[in-house]
């Protein structure tokens, strides 16, 4: 180990001794974050299996949920084999490992110092895997000092959520999946590069710095005919309801139930519900396309449609996964309260791309579910515009006025066009608007352009858009 390394190491361990007791499941979440594609790529079924519901409960701690280990940490005992180190360790124990040191026994907050112990042995062992020493192992370091830099009292919670998302080059990740694969002789599960995409470059650079982005953790949600998702707010910490729109990009998350195969035809199968305790009364899912080219949806059938025959078990959930919503529809209910306040949006139906996978003109490559019926969770990764609402009337730099249309379109009388920064807010939902909301919007596009946003977006979603403005707006157009 070179001395800058170890330098590293020690300022490492010393950050992390002095981090809020609250923010080690995030420093752990990022660690398991860092570690996933490996564990997705490589990992048999049951070691992938176990790891998913352990970072489904890392992630339940930081909403606040207390989770109870036990069940967990005894199916990490029965399938790890830790005491295999050095040459004769195997990968996926070490990455339940890391998984391990992140839900500690009481239930309380993980020790960081056991979870970068945990991690170092990890990249370590990578390192030797590919003949590359201290490669990868630096790498880590680097990111978990970075990461414990961010995890302070001071900073809002959009830095704690960066925090948990620093992960390393996809290219470079990619690289190192092939490389193990060849070297141990381990079938790749899927292609790298499906998992791993590469971020377009940027197409307009030099024009600013990327303006703020809008987060939101769901924590709660409602029943009956729509979704009421309630977060907070990234900068405030206030809560605020949150409604998904057209081009948010996002994590959906679902823990894996059990279901029945109860009908299965030559390119479809239905399964039972997987969720008895969900807000869902169906009593069957949308089928299972044995086609992977078809409509895309985020559910997850396992074993693959197609392998199971009818009665046998399966396995239904939503892997955490990193999406872009294209359609996103809302109702609003009737105001049943005695100050016939208004009521907020609810959620009833939504379609959506995994990051990296264009979309076709009208959206039609994906498939529309009710996430209201699933115990789904959702995480505002990044939102375009977001200090202006669908419909508001804005004026650019040029005196033209232009209504804006999530994510990224503005028209004049009905036709697209390009805004020219700064905005000025005209008219929000119909109405004059509130000064605090015209600061925001003046504030927000003081400096950069439009095009900027445009490249953030395609850097968050992973895939490129359509030069051409009308053809970039059917992407997100009902069909």
């Amino acid at each position: 180990m070179d001395t800058s390394l170890r330098s590293r190491m020690q300022q490492l361990a010393q950050l992390s001794d002095a981090m809020p007791p609250q923010a080690a499941a995030w420093y752990a979440d990022g660690v398991l974050y860092r570690a996933a594609p490996l564990m997705e790529l490589l990992a048999p079924d049951p070691h992938l299996a176990l790891f998913r519901d352990c970072r489904q409960a890392v992630t339940a701690m930081l909403a606040g949920v207390r989770v109870d280990p036990t069940n967990l940490r005894r199916r990490l005992k029965a399938m790890m084999r830790p005491e295999r180190t050095g040459e004769h360790a195997d990968l996926a124990d070490l990455i339940l490992y890391c998984a391990w040191t992140s839900l500690p026994p009481d239930g309380g907050h993980p020790d960081p110092r056991r979870i970068s112990h945990a991690a170092d042995a990890l990249w370590e062992h990578l390192d030797h895997l590919t003949g590359a020493p201290d490669g990868w192992r630096a790498r880590e370091v680097d990111r978990q000092l970075a990461t414990v830099r961010l995890l302070t009292d001071d900073n809002p919670v959009e830095q704690w959520e960066r925090a948990r998302r620093l992960g390393h080059d996809p290219a470079d990740l990619a690289a190192l999946a092939r490389a193990v694969s060849v070297r141990q002789g381990w079938a790749l599960r899927v292609d790298p590069e499906v998992l791993l995409p590469v971020p377009p470059p940027l197409r307009h650079p030099g024009c600013g710095e990327h303006p703020p982005a809008a987060y939101a953790r769901i924590v709660t949600a409602g029943t009956g005919h729509g979704a009421a998702l309630a977060g907070y707010h990234g900068t405030t910490g206030k809560a605020v309801p949150f409604t998904a729109r057209a081009g948010d990009v996002v994590t959906v998350d679902c823990p894996f139930g059990d279901a029945e195969v109860i009908r299965r035809e030559p390119d479809r199968t239905w399964v039972s519900w997987p969720w008895t305790d969900s807000p869902g009364t169906g009593d069957e899912l949308p089928a299972f396309t044995h086609d992977p080219t078809e409509t895309w949806f985020p559910i997850e059938l396992r074993p693959a449609p197609g392998q199971p025959a009818v009665g046998e078990r399966v396995r239904v959930g939503v892997s955490a996964l990193r999406v872009y919503v294209l359609r996103a529809y809302t109702f609003t209910p009737g105001r049943q309260n005695w100050f016939d306040k208004p009521a907020e949006q609810q959620l009833t139906a939504m379609a959506m791309l995994p990051a990296g996978r264009p979309a076709t003109p009208g959206g039609h490559g994906a498939g529309e579910f009710d996430p209201y019926e699933m115990p789904l969770s959702v995480l505002l990764e990044w939102r375009a515009y977001p200090f202006l609402e669908p419909g508001d009337l804005v004026a650019d730099a040029a005196d033209r006025e232009l209504t804006f249309h999530p994510p990224l379109l503005f028209t004049a009388d009905g036709e697209p066009d390009r805004p020219a920064w700064p905005l000025r807010l005209l008219r929000q939902d119909g109405a004059e608007p509130a000064t605090s909301a015209v600061g925001a919007v003046a504030a927000a596009t003081a400096q950069g352009c439009h095009d900027l946003v445009v490249d953030a977006w395609e850097k968050q979603a992973q895939v490129t858009l359509p030069d051409d403005l009308p053809l970039r707006h059917t992407w997100f157009q009902s069909p």
